[in-house]
């Protein structure tokens, strides 16, 4: 009988990715060793290599995970063990970006000399999007204007 040596790498243990929504995702297992066994992958406690799953559908020759089409429903925390040795697994933290969306955009108004007024803005996205206010081009944030305040 012949001895399977595996290992992993102290710095490989925990693996984290960022995949922008509608991309591919490849999770590779950085286990190592000599007569290594397959890879197997779960989330969440369930094992993934025998699924049936439409966009979990490739683990690959040299046991990684695909992910096509990656949405906020992949966001999460996957392991991955040789067959029969689970004490040695790598966890692998997928993140996925969403790009910001306008929801609220601010509208054309018409006020008197004096008179105060407010425009609103608002988006959506992960990580959250950070709004920036121009006027004529140039950044407001850095304006020293007394009459401007950005909330």
């Amino acid at each position: 009988m012949e001895v399977v040596q595996l290992s992993l790498a102290e710095d490989q243990r925990i693996s984290t990715s960022t995949v922008t929504v509608g991309l591919s995702a490849v999770l590779t297992c950085a286990i190592q060793g000599t007569l290594r066994p397959p890879i197997i992958w779960k989330r969440n406690g369930v094992i993934l290599n025998f699924l049936d799953l439409e966009d979990i559908n490739d683990f690959g020759d040299d046991g990684s995970l695909y992910i096509t089409k990656v949405t906020t429903i992949h966001m999460g925390n996957y392991s991955c063990h040789a067959y029969g040795y689970e004490d040695l697994y790598q966890t692998h933290v997928l993140q996925v970006n969403v790009p910001p969306v306008i929801l609220v955009y601010p509208e054309t108004q018409a006020q008197e000399p004096g008179v105060s007024a407010s425009l609103h803005c608002h988006a959506d996205g992960i990580p959250n999007p950070k709004l920036v206010w121009l006027k004529n081009g140039m950044d407001l944030q850095l304006s020293s204007s007394t009459q401007l305040s950005l909330i």
